[in-house]
């Protein structure tokens, strides 16, 4: 996706559609691999003809505003909130496990 003028674009509000192109790709790398090294992404050297699943061209808006109901914002907002407590409280479940192998070792 290429925005020619960026702050153009942002300062009407970015409602204009963008012309976009989108790739899919299998990823060529073993599952054990992905994990271990917690990759997010592979790189674009890894990804080919061979590995690509599906293309395609489109318009995208970014940005665009999602004028929803008052009780439609309540359940997302209910939903976000509970999203954090729920992995907040799995990260301190983790301190004490890495607390004591910080101090004794693993």
């Amino acid at each position: 996706m290429d925005v020619p003028d960026l702050e153009r674009w942002l300062e009407r509000g970015t409602q204009q559609p963008l012309r976009a192109t989108a790739e899919l790709h299998a990823n060529p790398l073993p599952p054990d691999l992905t994990r271990r090294e917690h990759r997010v992404h592979t790189r674009e050297e890894d990804l080919g003809a061979a590995t690509r699943v599906a293309e395609g061209c489109g318009t995208v808006r970014l940005l665009k505003p999602d004028d929803v109901g008052w009780l439609t914002r309540l359940l997302r907002t209910v939903r976000a909130l509970r999203a954090y407590s729920v992995r907040r409280q799995s990260f301190r479940s983790l301190l004490p496990s890495l607390a004591s192998t910080a101090i004794n070792g693993p």
